[in-house]
């Protein structure tokens, strides 16, 4: 039999449960996620835009809309500086539309992936300042950029910082520095992306020039909330509270936008099934690997859906080209990976910046270390770095950045730049500290753990129908079944008590010949789960003896 999660208190369970209604293996699974109260498990389960924080609590946010309104009376264009991925180039978008919607002048721009740095180039936006802009808005981005900001200032723009990224050891000198990471800020949630920080600094305008509410914003603008849904997922970040809200609501609206972006989009894929969190990571964040930002921008804000259509397929052949790519590029790190009790370092200069990213989270899935994966730009190294939970890697770079020309990003996803004089130095440094810092607090997982005893004939399915979306931080439940009857005919496996319920075998791990040998029928204790769209996955079986 498969191991069960311990809670802190079955008392405390079992209590919860008589006072929210639901059956205690529910309330069990939803306890181990941290919804601990009647009024938390009423806010998981019914989701209201209500429950979104006000964008008041963001550190800074009166500054920047005061200056942004500013520039909106003295109608001076203003700047949107993102960044490449998904989550960036909806963030550009969010805030572009915005400006425009309230009568502004906006440009936006996005650095070219493995081509120029992240984060602000001065040379670049002075570019803008010849065309009027004295305000830059950064997305996505900034946070670290102290120099890039600091001399900007002193030629006559003022920037404000809208980023999600960790905070170092000082602020950017910024007119705004809006990130919820900041070590003083009082906001509830420091894990939206960056299309979250914008969402809200979107609210936050059209409130303070049109007086619109959270629910007039998503009635006038639901694209906003399908595009922050698109980069919330893109992200990676958890799948709770403020994020969980933004993804299932825009999930929920996606099939209703006229947005010719989302129809060329959704034509792309197959409608037919639902749209989840897992088809837009594998079906549309994919066409985004090789898009150029600055290009991709200019399509999301375009209304000719027959020239974004053939963007997209574009997009679709630059894509697979990107996977061959990362394919070779995966095999050659394969072979070079040199692999310790911390942490995994693999560099050569002949690995394609477009696929370093890739390459470190798959070491890191399939070994449960963090992984940094150095490919060279010039004379310099350009890394990046993935990791698990417990592990603190902006630290780690916080730690040595004497040796970093620069660095920054999420605990569990950021990169830097080094020098090839500083290389080898720096990679002894890290592997030592990852000894003493990483190895007692990396648990590798080799069993699957279940939230709970539950019989396949007592599953609530349209209760647990309101747990998804799945993701990191709110995962899909796992439950055990004991002693089950299964059959399959010729359109797969059902279960007999419950044979109205949509039954797919993980064929990885486990064999048909038991069914070959009881046609009519098997009786084995179930390990399961569900998706998204409230099908039954069965993760394994224990056969009878």
């Amino acid at each position: 039999m498969w191991p069960v999660k311990k809670v802190d208190s079955e008392e405390k369970v079992n209590e919860l449960a008589q006072q929210v209604k639901l059956p205690i293996e529910v309330t069990r699974a939803l306890y181990l996620r941290g919804h601990k109260t009647p009024e938390d498990i009423e806010k998981f389960l019914e989701i209201s835009f209500n429950n979104l924080y006000p964008f008041e609590s963001l550190p800074d946010i009166k500054s920047a809309i005061e200056r942004i309104n500013n520039s909106l009376k003295l109608n001076t264009p203003i700047l949107i500086w993102g960044h490449e991925d998904l989550d960036g180039i909806t963030s550009v978008i969010i805030l572009a539309e915005t400006i425009k919607d309230l009568g502004g002048q906006v440009f936006f721009y996005i650095p070219t992936k493995g081509k120029e740095p992240h984060g602000i180039n001065v040379s670049k936006a002075l570019e803008f300042k010849n065309q009027g802009v004295d305000l830059i808005i950064t997305v996505d981005c900034g946070i670290t950029n102290f120099n890039e900001i600091a001399e900007l200032h002193q030629k006559g723009i003022d920037v404000i910082v809208a980023d999600h990224h960790e905070v170092l050891e000082k602020l950017p000198p910024a007119l705004a520095n809006i990130d919820p990471k900041r070590s003083e800020s009082n906001y509830p949630f420091d894990q939206l992306a960056a299309c979250g920080i914008a969402f809200k600094l979107a609210w936050a305008l059209y409130h303070n020039l049109q007086n619109w509410s959270i629910n007039e914003l998503i009635i006038k603008k639901p694209e906003f909330l399908i595009y922050a849904t698109l980069g919330t997922i893109a992200d990676r970040v958890p799948l709770v509270n403020e994020n969980r809200i933004l993804v299932k609501t825009g999930l929920q609206l996606i099939y209703e936008n006229n947005k010719a972006i989302i129809k060329a989009l959704l034509r792309k894929i197959n409608t037919n099934n639902p749209i989840t969190t897992e088809r837009i990571i594998n079906e549309i964040v994919p066409l985004f690997s090789a898009a150029n930002g600055n290009e991709a921008c200019s399509y999301f804000l375009s209304s000719n859906e027959d020239e974004i259509g053939a963007w997209l397929n574009k997009l679709q052949e630059e894509s697979q080209a990107w996977r061959t790519l990362a394919k070779e590029n995966y095999q050659l790190a394969e072979k070079i990976a040199q692999i310790t009790n911390g942490i995994i370092i693999i560099k050569d200069e002949n690995l394609s910046l477009k696929t370093l990213g890739y390459i470190a989270g798959r070491f890191k899935d399939q070994y449960q270390l963090p992984t940094v994966v150095l490919g060279k730009k010039n004379s310099d190294w350009v890394a990046e770095c993935r990791g698990i939970n417990g592990v603190d890697l902006v630290k780690m770079l916080k730690d040595h950045s004497n040796l970093l020309i620069s660095f920054g990003g999420h605990k569990k996803a950021c990169g830097f730049t080094i020098t090839d004089n500083n290389l080898n130095i720096f990679i002894e440094k890290i592997i030592d500290y990852a000894e003493k810092n990483f190895v007692d607090k990396i648990i590798k997982e080799d069993t699957i753990v279940a939230d709970a005893i539950l019989a396949i004939r007592d599953l609530p399915l349209e209760v647990l129908k309101k747990f998804p979306p799945f993701g990191e931080g709110n995962p899909s439940p796992i439950f055990i079944s004991k002693d089950t009857a299964i059959s399959v005919n010729n359109k797969g496996a059902f279960f007999i008590e419950r044979p109205e319920l949509t039954v797919i075998i993980n064929s990885d791990k486990i064999t048909s010949k038991v069914f070959e040998i009881y046609p009519e029928r098997v009786f084995a204790n179930v390990l399961y789960t569900l998706n998204e769209t409230g099908e039954i996955i069965i993760l394994n079986l224990e056969y009878p003896h």
